[in-house]
């Protein structure tokens, strides 16, 4: 499990959010949902790492963060931000970026890093891409590629910050999917997402951000039916049934 408890979270000593207590277990989708400058991604940045808390403990798999050093934390959890470069890189070269944690001494990848990569290229269909420069290919495959290299530094925990944003509706329902196959996989993942429909659409478990504190947090059914979205975004929310499992729609 990846746990924080007592989680104050900010820039520059500046506190965002206080008293995060949230867990995030493998086999989860988990949400972070809230209006823009909530402190979604500060929060996220902090979890994995990125940034210090201002007080209070993260602990993954009941050892404290900070006896984590960078190799070891990122053979543990991968991080996929909001920015994206378009750089001369190949998407290959991307790619195998995800395989430097579990590298040797060396830096050498192996038959097995190679044969990661090519299965984190399948799984997002960019097989095709792989000698292309990021310049030279659409944002919504920019945007694959970058997934494609967290899946290949090949965590237990994922991290994603708006994952599916800005792309067309066909990419964002690819997203999805993806990551309810992580959770398949026994993946924990953790992602902010801006789309409530779809947040609320895969996810386990949702953590809700307003004013400066975790609003709520629970399984996605008890969030929606208190009342707690519709209260803080000024929306109504509907329910229907698509397949056997609930969607849930906002106007």
């Amino acid at each position: 499990m990846l746990e924080l408890n007592g989680l104050d979270v900010g820039y520059r000593g500046q506190r965002v959010l206080h008293n995060v207590n949230l867990t995030f277990r493998r086999g989860e989708i988990t949400t972070i949902i809230g209006k823009n400058g909530s402190g979604k991604s500060t929060l996220l940045k902090t979890t994995c790492k990125l940034l210090k808390p201002l007080a209070g403990r993260v602990s993954l798999e009941g050892e404290d963060q900070r006896e984590y050093g960078q190799r070891r934390w990122a053979q543990k959890l991968s991080y996929l931000s909001q920015s994206r470069s378009e750089s001369q890189i190949t998407v290959r070269a991307l790619v195998m970026h995800g395989r430097y944690p579990h590298l040797g001494f060396s830096r050498s990848a192996g038959p097995q890093d190679y044969q990661i990569v090519e299965k984190a290229l399948k799984q997002l269909g960019i097989e095709q891409l792989q000698d292309k420069s990021l310049s030279q290919i659409s944002g919504g495959e920019r945007q694959k590629a970058y997934l494609a290299m967290a899946l290949a530094q090949d965590t237990p925990y994922i991290a994603l910050d708006e994952p599916a944003t800005s792309l067309d509706l066909s990419v964002q329902r690819e997203m999805l999917k993806l990551l309810l196959q992580l959770k398949q996989e026994g993946k924990a993942v953790i992602a902010v997402m801006h789309d409530l429909s779809g947040a609320l659409e895969i996810s386990d478990q949702v953590c809700l951000l307003d004013r400066g504190k975790v609003a709520s947090y629970g399984p996605t059914r008890q969030i929606v039916s208190s009342g707690v979205i519709e209260e803080v975004f000024s929306v109504s929310c509907m329910e229907i049934q698509r397949e056997g499992n609930p969607l849930y729609l906002f106007s």
